[in-house]
């Protein structure tokens, strides 16, 4: 339990079974609430979902066979992003003879080291911080660092890009969590600042990957996927500040693998998994959404 002035927060996971016989993980929250104490629960299966249970696109697949570079996965609390690092991460342990080190706050999906070694460490506990994890991780030979959920502005250097992945050198992997507003927002990105160093846009081969969960239709969640992959047009707009551009080159780079939400929930809408009308309440552009 951490606990600071009138506030307290302490995030764990338990493993319990359900009435099914399955075995299930929960992550806690415990904070203060007029004068008592109150908790938030989150049940997480054990096993990892893979790509084809999430319906993540083709081209979240080729990013993982970079040997280097920056991948982003962004979006709202709750949105799915832990759910889709951790399923990358599995990926990336079964074919490849790889060193993973996660830097996480608190690890939720443990992972089996299979083809690939698995390191997983927890801030506060195995590390002090992020900054010191990452820069302790680049001593320990790694292939892919994922560093978890940048939820704080002390996160990053002040100009949007992230501190403790800005940091990444050539002939690593690096894959982040991030959490900007309720919708996704291109000035997130690593570089989208004025004053932006260009170095991060120049070593981005997947800018963008935002996942939306989706009430589906019959029950359950289905996701919905923005992916921005990285061109020389997108590196150029991000280090000019010229973010305002992306969208047009979301909407006509199909064939390089990026994807516009909108065209990503249209065809949930096509396959029948969810409606028209929970898709425009997600979209950020709700003409583009079509039945």
């Amino acid at each position: 339990m951490r606990s600071s002035g009138r506030t307290s927060s302490a995030a764990a996971t338990s493993t319990s079974r359900s009435r099914g016989g399955r075995r299930r993980a929960s992550a806690a929250n415990v904070f203060h609430q007029r004068g008592s104490l109150a908790a938030a629960f989150r049940l997480l299966p054990l096993a990892i979902p893979n790509f084809e249970m999430l319906g993540i696109p083709e081209s979240v697949h080729r990013l993982l066979d970079r040997t280097h570079g920056l991948v982003l996965v962004t979006g709202p609390t709750g949105s799915g992003k832990s759910t889709t690092q951790a399923a990358m991460s599995t990926t990336s342990t079964r074919p490849r003879p790889y060193h993973i080190i996660t830097l996480e706050d608190p690890i939720e999906y443990v992972h089996k080291h299979q083809l690939s070694i698995v390191d997983q460490r927890q801030v506060g506990e195995d590390n002090p911080s992020f900054a010191e994890g990452l820069r302790s991780a680049y001593r320990e030979d790694p292939d892919v660092i994922l560093v978890g959920e940048m939820r704080d502005p002390g996160d990053d250097d002040g100009r949007g890009h992230p501190r403790r992945v800005r940091k990444r050198r050539p002939g690593h992997a690096a894959h982040s969590g991030r959490a900007p507003g309720s919708r996704p927002d291109h000035r997130q990105l690593p570089g989208c600042s004025a004053a932006a160093d260009p170095h991060p846009a120049g070593q981005l081969p997947g800018g963008g990957h935002l996942p939306a969960l989706m009430r589906a239709v019959g029950g359950g969640r289905v996701a919905a996927y923005e992916i921005l992959v990285a061109n020389t047009a997108i590196r150029s707009m991000i280090k000019e500040g010229r973010t305002d551009q992306i969208r047009s080159v979301l909407q006509t780079s199909l064939r390089e693998g990026s994807q516009t939400l909108e065209r990503s929930l249209n065809q949930l809408i096509a396959a029948g998994m969810i409606s028209e009308e929970d898709a425009r309440s997600q979209s950020v552009n709700p003409p583009e959404i079509r039945a």
